[in-house]
């Protein structure tokens, strides 16, 4: 962790040149093209440990070879969720690109929380480095919706919505239905569709939602 996390880039680059050679023979199937490519990458990457293991691992490997390397569990959910959104982060250009950016950067940060959302598109910028400038362009304006829905919005997850399941099962709703109504209104104010206030939900509630459908 210590080396993956070095600050100065060179020197750092050269001690994880010394430990992918030194843990070949143990895990041989570490992802990397050669050890000159990792090494670029990193270089280029942030001195963050969880986006050089991401940058360095293979999706399908990550768990074990990180438990073969003694991180914890949450070590190792974090560098797969930052691996995993960021390849999707790319392969789903359109979906966030120009407005709708905004709600794209707070399903990121609802799926995986404000660290592993920042550190997933800033793995993307470095999957992108090189490539067409409007992607950077893009994911630059991206990395700014994430930061600024993280620090603005208390409404990605379901215990800042501004309602609950007390206030649903006033209004007559039951069991699975109150997680679905909940998720639904969520989604709706993630898109700015609807103020997140409680007074503005329960109207909406009483005017738009039916006890019978299901909105999961």
């Amino acid at each position: 962790t210590k080396t993956l996390s070095y600050p100065n880039k060179i020197e750092s680059t050269e001690l994880i040149t010394l430990l992918i050679e030194l843990i070949k023979p143990i895990v041989k199937d570490i992802y990397f093209i050669d050890t000159d490519d990792v090494c670029q990458r990193l270089i280029e990457s942030p001195s963050i440990f969880e986006i050089r293991l991401a940058t360095l691992l293979d999706l399908n490997n990550i768990e074990i070879i990180m438990k073969r390397l003694r991180f914890s569990n949450d070590d190792v959910y974090n560098v797969a969720s930052i691996r995993q959104y960021g390849h999707k982060i790319i392969n789903e250009q359109l979906s966030w690109k120009g407005n709708n950016g905004k709600y794209y950067s707070r399903k990121l940060l609802h799926d995986i929380g404000y660290k592993n959302a920042i550190y997933a598109v800033e793995y993307a910028i470095l999957l992108a480095h090189k490539q067409d400038s409007d992607l950077m362009t893009n994911l630059l304006l991206l990395r700014n919706h994430v930061y600024k829905s993280g620090q603005d919005d208390s409404a990605y997850t379901l215990s800042g919505l501004n309602v609950n399941g007390n206030d649903l099962l006033e209004l007559g709703y039951r069991g699975r239905q109150i997680g679905y109504t909940l998720n639904y209104l969520l989604d709706i104010v993630m898109q700015d569709m609807i103020p997140n206030s409680k007074k503005e939900l329960i109207n909406y509630i009483k005017n738009n939602c039916s006890k019978e459908e299901d909105y999961g």
